[in-house]
């Protein structure tokens, strides 16, 4: 690995953000599409590292001998209206409700994008789906039937609390895409307060009877989220937690903007703090050159208002 990175000269931040990262990331892909899709073969995981290696430095020719980029996963958040008012959420749903705030991207503004993210790399392996609950959108049919119908999207995910049902016009619209498309079923039957709002069961029951693969989360682990505050980080403490942030492979799409986790995107659009630099997807006649700066910077903006923790909750606790 260290020739390629000599005779390619690549930045050591880019090469692990964007070669190493994405190759981890295409390894748990290559699992999946096996497992959910029967697709490509089993990789034997006690092999990981070596696996990972030659994805590694496939990418490498691929980005300097083909003139080829990929994006392994992006998040869509098409809708920040929810069925659930979750105290610890991540992404900061609840804020959008608090402000009377709320976004939703438009079937129009989905395409835009999508369009101009699939005009500037080769491959996008995985698209989620996400909000709040993608479910309450009513063109998420739209969406997903538009995302399937491009041959550079490899998969899709939506991913749902399992408070709601998919109507028929959706349900059918994935079985026609069902060696692509698929649902990711948070489960939060461990809050049993959340209950009388779960439909769960229901929910994989409608799936396997329209022949929709599914993934449902059984040990969901939830940690407290801090208040966007800045805590006044020096440079070293910023990279070090960029380094280690678990979401920082998270790229998260609004309004336009390509951010680095869906706390960002939410923040940013909330006003909470001046994030910029996002990639900016509308109207970019640079658009490559903006994903390679993307991905060489060793923290973003949004890591000075973050802080994580270790401690432990109940998953979607909600609020009063």
């Amino acid at each position: 690995m260290e020739e390629l990175i000599k005779k390619y000269n690549i930045d050591k931040t880019f090469f692990r953000r964007y070669f190493r990262y994405g190759a981890e990331m295409l390894y748990s892909c290559a699992l999946q599409d096996f497992l959910l899709f029967k697709r490509g073969k089993f990789l034997n995981p006690q092999k990981k590292n070596q696996y990972i290696d030659e994805i590694c430095k496939n990418e490498i020719a691929d980005f300097y001998e083909n003139n080829k980029m990929r994006l392994v996963k992006v998040d869509f958040d098409i809708t920040t209206k929810c069925t659930l008012k979750c105290k610890y959420c991540s992404n900061l749903m609840p804020l959008f409700r608090k402000n009377n705030k709320h976004t939703e991207m438009t079937f129009e503004d989905f395409k835009s994008d999508i369009d101009a993210l699939l005009n500037t790399v080769s491959e996008i392996n995985v698209i989620q789906i996400i909000g709040g609950e993608p479910l309450l959108h009513k063109d998420l049919a739209k969406m997903v039937d538009y995302a399937a119908s491009k041959d550079k999207i490899k998969t899709i995910k939506i991913i749902t609390n399992g408070t709601m049902i998919p109507n028929e016009n959706l349900l059918q619209t994935i079985a026609r895409y069902n060696d692509k498309v698929h649902f990711y079923i948070s489960n939060y039957s461990k809050n049993e307060k959340l209950a009388p709002l779960l439909k769960t069961e229901a929910l994989q029951n409608v799936l396997k009877e329209n022949n929709i693969k599914f993934q449902t989360m059984q040990d969901l682990q939830w940690d407290i989220e801090c208040p966007i505050a800045d805590y006044h980080y020096d440079e070293t403490q910023l990279k070090q937690m960029f380094k280690s942030c678990v979401m920082a492979t998270c790229l998260s799409i609004i309004n336009h903007k390509l951010h680095i986790c869906a706390k960002s995107a939410s923040g940013f659009e909330l006003g909470l703090f001046e994030a910029n630099d996002f990639v900016n997807l509308l109207n970019n006649p640079n658009l490559k050159q903006d994903l390679i700066n993307f991905y060489s910077k060793e923290y973003f903006d949004v890591c000075k208002y973050c802080k994580r923790t270790n401690t432990k909750v109940l998953p979607a606790e909600q609020e009063d």
